[in-house]
């Protein structure tokens, strides 16, 4: 039970405990003068133990990507590269510097969002600039209140993860490991990109 009515779709979930979880995703609103047939915008969730609360920033697009290092700090990012910080009384609307002249039209997303209390926040993001047919993925890192570049790669990264060690793994084209700033492969995909990844301690990750 809640609050929550109409279609929707959930796409990313955190959780600190049973009576608190977030998901985060889209509503669903039909276009009355279609193409498309469709929109979305932003849609965030919290379950408090007993039921679910929509909870949702200022309209976006899809959000794709929740994380948070306690109830009052959550952090949630959209496929049109908006990123949204929750502080326990509304989300607040953040910005992130992308190193591509505006003029060139970039187009990003926040792709991933992931960290440890002792050791910081990190985003994946990706731009596609101008014309060309691959994207750039770049990773940030929260220092003090911005958010600084402390890598970037023409290698697909799809979703990223910190263990309690303070290491960062990614996946994508397959498993990379590094502080953020240097990528280091450990797993080729065999046959398909990784599109996830979790997991309790550097020994026991999926």
């Amino acid at each position: 039970g809640g609050n929550i009515a109409g279609p929707i779709d959930l796409t990313a979930i955190y959780g600190f405990a049973a009576n608190d979880i977030w998901a985060v995703g889209s509503r669903i609103f039909t276009n009355s003068h279609p193409p498309p047939n469709f929109f979305d915008s932003s849609l965030a969730v919290h379950y408090d133990g007993v039921r679910w609360r929509e909870v949702s920033p200022a309209h976006s697009r899809s959000l794709q990507c929740v994380f948070g290092t306690s109830s009052s700090n959550i952090w949630t990012g959209s496929i049109n590269g908006t990123l949204y910080h929750y502080e326990g009384n509304g989300w607040t609307r953040d910005s992130v510097p992308l190193p591509i002249p505006p003029e060139e039209g970039p187009r990003s997303n926040v792709v991933s969002i992931a960290g440890h209390p002792a050791y910081g926040i990190y985003l994946l993001i990706s731009a596609q600039r101008g014309s060309l047919e691959y994207s750039i993925f770049y990773t940030y890192q929260r220092m003090g209140n911005t958010w600084t570049i402390v890598d970037s790669s023409e290698t697909t990264l799809y979703a990223a993860w910190m263990s309690s060690s303070g290491t960062l793994y990614a996946v994508g084209g397959g498993v990379y490991r590094g502080s953020g700033q240097d990528w280091q492969g450990v797993l080729e995909a065999p046959e398909y990109a990784i599109v996830g990844i979790h997991g309790t301690s550097d020994d026991n990750i999926f």
